[in-house]
């Protein structure tokens, strides 16, 4: 079974924020349906503060029971490690920042098809915001400036057949979906606010929320 889960956003404990996906993280690590999952962090959307991100998300899925380990800048070069990296993982989480860094280094150091052949065996493959938007087919990021607030349509891995917005709740942002989702035929939108996430499993979609909140926009 394919097993893929995508956050539109939500704060994950870093110093001065509160700890807000823990419902989201607790149901990434059941679908593993191992007792010690092995889990993989993927912190290339924001690649200068990689250790400094992945020692809260160590922390939060260590509480859940995980074995953690990452990918750190220096160690990009080195194919054998990488390997061996995706190869132990049980659950592969790809975390937010900038989308078009993420995707440059993901083509570089050629994890794509890691991250392809892990979600054919079933390993869970997860990501939140950046980190979203790379496991569907297209996602909307901010990663380029404009004058006025205005969202580019970035090419994801494909593993997920839709268009995504995360954090559709912020100021814009859903009226930007509607702007390209208009253009955008060859696949259904989908727009998660903050503190919600999509479990795909093959082809059954359905809702988590760490709040009352599960009315997720979809366009087809």
């Amino acid at each position: 079974m394919r097993k893929a889960v995508i956050i539109g956003g939500g704060e994950i404990g870093r110093k001065g924020t509160e700890y807000e996906t823990i419902k989201i993280d607790k149901e990434i690590v059941k679908l593993a349906n191992k007792e010690v999952p092995n889990f993989l962090f993927l912190g290339f959307a924001n690649v200068d503060h990689i250790e400094s991100y992945f020692r809260v998300i160590k922390r939060n899925y260590r509480n859940l029971g995980c074995t953690c380990k990452t990918i750190l800048k220096k160690e990009l070069s080195n194919q054998e490690l990488i390997l061996d990296r995706f190869s132990d993982a049980d659950i592969i989480y790809i975390g937010g920042g900038n989308t078009l860094e993420l995707m440059k280094i993901l083509k570089e150091y050629n994890m794509i098809s890691q991250i392809e052949e892990a979600y054919s065996k079933g390993k869970v493959i997860c990501g939140l915001s950046a980190g979203a938007i790379a496991i569907c087919k297209y996602g909307l990021s901010d990663a380029r400036k404009y004058k006025e607030f205005k969202l580019t349509k970035v090419k994801g891995i494909g593993l997920v057949n839709l268009l995504v917005c995360p954090h559709c709740n912020l100021e814009g942002r859903e009226e930007e979906l509607d702007r390209i989702a208009k253009r955008t035929k060859d696949v259904p939108s989908v727009g998660l606010k903050n503190l919600q996430a999509l479990k795909i499993l093959d082809d059954n979609i359905s809702v988590i929320s760490e709040t009352d909140d599960d009315d997720v926009k979809f366009i087809n």
